[in-house]
């Protein structure tokens, strides 16, 4: 018998629903609604100005006045990477490769707040705290994939092994500072 919760959800067989889900597997989902979530209102942000944001043309303007042009495409996008993307999370369909697009959507956030001079870490300082811990939990899921309690379980592309999800980590980590 396994002394711990550590040692049950690694040694338990993951037959999925059939024995039930390990702790893992239920953290894993813990894991990907929070982040959905977030993800969700931060898209909504871009998208819609819900929540305190500036809307579409708002930030569009935002990333014009730091160099990253066209302004509105680019928040178009990063607005339905957020928003499309939280919601595959929650419902836990693709994952893995909508992970590696929400690492590179952080990736591209940290970028934009150190080209418009903000180099600090801390939020409450108006630093790269957040998006940093969204970019790691979102990698985390990328290499991991969703778990049992998900719509991918059983797929063949649960996990980080194809070359798309390969190729958009490479991507990222090559523009990393």
């Amino acid at each position: 018998m396994a002394s711990n919760i550590a040692d049950r959800a690694v040694s338990r067989p993951r037959s999925g629903w059939l024995q039930g889900p390990t702790e893992a597997d239920l953290g894993l989902l813990f894991l990907r609604t929070f982040l959905g979530v977030i993800f969700i209102a931060h898209g909504s942000q871009k998208l819609f100005g819900w929540f305190g944001g500036y809307g579409l043309s708002g930030t569009a303007k935002f990333f014009e006045s730091v160099g990253y042009a066209p302004g509105k495409l680019l928040v178009l996008f990063s607005g339905l990477v957020e928003f499309g993307g939280g919601i595959l999370l929650i419902i836990g369909l693709g994952v893995s490769v909508v992970g590696a697009g929400l690492v590179a959507d952080m990736t591209g956030a940290v970028l934009t707040m150190h080209a418009a001079g903000v180099g600090k870490f801390f939020s409450s300082q108006g630093g790269h705290e957040l998006e940093l811990t969204l970019l790691a939990a979102s990698f985390a899921l990328t290499l991991v994939g969703a778990g049992a309690v998900s719509v991918d379980h059983g797929r063949p592309w649960a996990v980080a092994r194809f070359p798309v999800q390969q190729v958009m980590l490479g991507r990222v980590m090559y523009q990393l500072p």
